[in-house]
């Protein structure tokens, strides 16, 4: 069984510790674990922050539609609220240049105990220019390093 979890950088590596212990108990080596964070790659750190607190706020709207029309807490909430800069905080969503992403995904590889990174580039109202040119910058700039 392979899994990917999602969440703050320690609290992956908590669950995958968990999740490795398990199957030990079991004596079964487990499958792979990947770890997921939403990411927009901009030029620059506040190019890339002042356009995911709009999509961010879109992206929250459109999850927690139908939990709000009947007047309940989404569980799990992966947008915390809509609080976008809790969110950047706790790394579930890392906007910023390429350096700025390429650091975080540097901490995440050595302290998250996942054998991948499963990055998710489309969220709220991000068009597919401002997608394309994401994810481009995260291929020539950030992994390619």
């Amino acid at each position: 069984m392979n899994c990917i979890i999602g969440g703050p950088i320690p609290l992956i590596a908590k669950q995958v510790a968990a999740y490795r212990d398990a199957c030990a108990l079991a004596g079964w080596e487990g499958g792979t674990i990947g770890g997921v964070c939403s990411i927009y790659v901009a030029p620059t750190d506040e190019e890339a922050r002042a356009r995911v607190r709009q999509a961010w706020a879109v992206f929250t709207a459109h999850l927690v539609q139908l939990f709000r029309r009947w007047g309940l807490a989404p569980p799990n909430d992966p947008t915390l609220g809509g609080d976008v800069d809790r969110a950047m905080e706790l790394g579930v969503l890392v906007a910023g240049s390429p350096v700025t992403v390429r650091e975080h995904l540097e901490r995440f590889e050595a302290e998250s105990g996942t054998d991948y990174f499963v990055g998710k580039f489309a969220l709220g109202d991000l068009s597919h220019v401002e997608l394309m040119r994401s994810i481009d910058l995260f291929a020539s700039d950030v992994m390619d390093r």
